[in-house]
Formats: C-alpha cells, sequence, structure tokens
C-alpha cells in the first residue's frame, strides 16, 4: 500500500487542508505505466498542432488505475503536466466531518516529475 499525501494551504484561506489517496501496488504499477503511456501521447499531440500552427486550450486524458481509481492527466500549453488522482468510492470506508464525497488528489505540474520519480523508487524498492 502506498499512500499519498499532500497539504495545501492558500493566504485567503487561514487553515491548511491535507489531501491523501491510498493505493495498492498493482494500482500504483498501473499509475505508473498509465502515467507514462498517456504522457508521450499528449507529448506528440501537442507538437503536432504546434507544428501546424494552432493554438490550443489544455487538453486532458483520463487515467484507469482501478475500477476504483483514475486519474487526469492535464498538458498545458507550454508542456507542463499535472495529475488528479481520484477514489470514488473512498467515502464508503471513510467518516468525513464535511459535506465531501470523494477524496480525490490533485499534483500540480511543478511536482509531477518528483512525484512519479518517488513512486517509481518506493516501487522498485
Amino acid at each position: 500500500m502506498l499512500v499519498i499525501e499532500r497539504e495545501y494551504s492558500t493566504p485567503e484561506i487561514p487553515t491548511p487542508w491535507k489531501r491523501k489517496i491510498s493505493l495498492t501496488t498493482t494500482e500504483v504499477k498501473a499509475l505508473i505505466h498509465q502515467y507514462a503511456k498517456m504522457s508521450l501521447k499528449l507529448q506528440g499531440m501537442r507538437a503536432t498542432l504546434i507544428q501546424m500552427g494552432a493554438d490550443f486550450t489544455p487538453f486532458r486524458q483520463l487515467l484507469k488505475i482501478s475500477k476504483n481509481h483514475y486519474g487526469v492527466i492535464t498538458i498545458m500549453c507550454d508542456g507542463t503536466q499535472s495529475v488528479h488522482l481520484t477514489n470514488h468510492w473512498s467515502w464508503m470506508r471513510e467518516e468525513k466531518s464535511d459535506d465531501e464525497f470523494v477524496t480525490s488528489l490533485f499534483i500540480p505540474a511543478v511536482f509531477v516529475d518528483e512525484v512519479i520519480n518517488r513512486i517509481t523508487n518506493k516501487l522498485s524498492e
């Protein structure tokens, strides 16, 4: 089991909040495989659009990690990518103090490479 946790804070909201997602070894392998595959595909699409001289908005691709987990990889015009991981059945297992029923984790572009590298290193241990 691998738990990825991230703390968020903004100047407008005085209390920081945490999000985490737990993945099994099989799901981690699927995440790494799907991320690598979709990353290459999205970079190819971006290169094609740039070669054609077309302006484009960020585009997204769904990553199927397991039947309960999925992710969305987003590529921006400058080539940076972010990942949003979601467990859409987490509300069945956890008591929530607020109205949130989905446990998700957004990994911004500046951290994606570091997180994927850490996950890959953990997996190879």
